[in-house]
């Protein structure tokens, strides 16, 4: 007699464990939020730094 236990399984025999470990999504906090808003200022630092680096070339 076998003593493993088995995962749960959906109706077509997939394996639930598995399959809700897919579905499950990080959900963002705080601290991901501010992050992602400091990337993309930062992006858009670099952005302005090139295009003012770029005019300043051109104007020479």
């Amino acid at each position: 007699m076998s003593t493993k236990k088995e995962s749960p399984t959906t109706t077509n025999g997939q394996d639930l464990n598995n399959l809700q470990n897919k579905n499950t999504k990080k959900i963002p906090t705080y601290n991901d939020f501010l992050a992602g808003l400091i990337q993309k200022k930062l992006e858009l630092i670099e952005n302005e730094n090139m295009i003012v680096s770029t005019f300043k070339t051109d104007t020479l």
